[in-house]
């Protein structure tokens, strides 16, 4: 009788009005060799409800006498959600934390890597390596707090539907921005319940600290891979943000915007791969 061979887990965490569709080229190269699982943030209204869902993602634990969630989204993909816990369950977190038995791989992009890094951070014994991509360590920016309130004001009302096209033109690299089915998808994934959704994310990014000082302990190896062109997480501040770390390597994408993982998704795709195979 022959041992199964269990494949190493690679945890993807999206970007805000976001889901799994975000990582899916990387998913569809990787899933062959990781046992991937998909983290959805749509339900959270808090950074530490965040990070608790990717302990309960991967720890299968319960909490109190409800299940953890852990359900089939596509072949060889799992999808995570748990319970929407406030600020008030960093007992919880550090509890399920501390259960993961294994040793897994997490990745993120924008809001997902920065929930990434506070993950680290908490829980560094948890990770064999890191992925952050399109994003930085610092803290809520005065000009991501003016376009938030234009955005919290629509979804107050009712009239959110998802990041419209001329908004589009800040994330999407000029040449991005022409491909109809790529603006279509990134406005499909926001499309359900998106002012409910909005106004959850809304409400945990505020809560973001500048991590970039505290980053040197974790001790992983770590990849960071951005855009030349983001303007949302501009790419010197990406580049700064891998020097933040012990063990890092820098990434940058050349003809891309901040939704890198799509508009480039083949060389996001090889820069994961190699990293990986390291």
């Amino acid at each position: 009788m022959q041992n199964s061979v269990v494949k190493p887990t690679l945890v993807f965490l999206p970007g805000m009005l976001c889901d799994e569709r975000v990582w899916a080229p990387q998913i569809e190269v990787l899933r062959a060799n990781y046992e991937i699982i998909f983290v959805d943030l749509k339900p959270y209204d808090s950074i530490e409800g965040m990070v608790e869902a990717v302990n309960i993602a991967v720890s299968g634990e319960r909490d109190g006498d409800r299940p953890r969630r852990r359900t089939r989204s596509g072949a060889g993909v799992r999808s995570g959600r748990g319970t929407n816990s406030g600020a008030g369950r960093a007992d919880s977190v550090s509890k399920v934390g501390a259960a993961t038995a294994t040793k897994f791989i997490l990745a993120g992009f924008s809001m997902g890597g920065y929930i990434a890094q506070e993950y680290a951070l908490r829980f560094r014994e948890n990770l064999s390596r890191l992925i952050l991509v399109g994003v930085s360590g610092r803290g809520f920016t005065e000009e991501e707090r003016e376009k938030h309130r234009w955005g919290k004001r629509l979804a107050e009302q009712s009239r959110f539907a998802g990041i419209p096209d001329q908004r589009l033109k800040e994330y999407l690299h000029p040449q991005s921005y022409e491909d109809v089915a790529l603006r279509e998808l990134i406005k499909d994934m926001a499309k359900t319940d998106a002012s409910q959704v909005y106004l959850r994310q809304l409400k945990a990014t505020q809560e973001r600290r500048d991590l970039r000082a505290e980053l040197v302990q974790v001790s992983c190896p770590v990849l960071v891979i951005g855009g030349a062109e983001d303007q949302i997480a501009p790419i010197e501040w990406m580049e700064e943000l891998a020097g933040r770390f012990e063990d890092s390597r820098f990434v940058k994408i050349e003809e891309s915007g901040h939704f890198v993982s799509l508009e480039k998704s083949a060389k996001v795709s090889e820069a994961i791969w190699a990293f990986l195979r390291e």
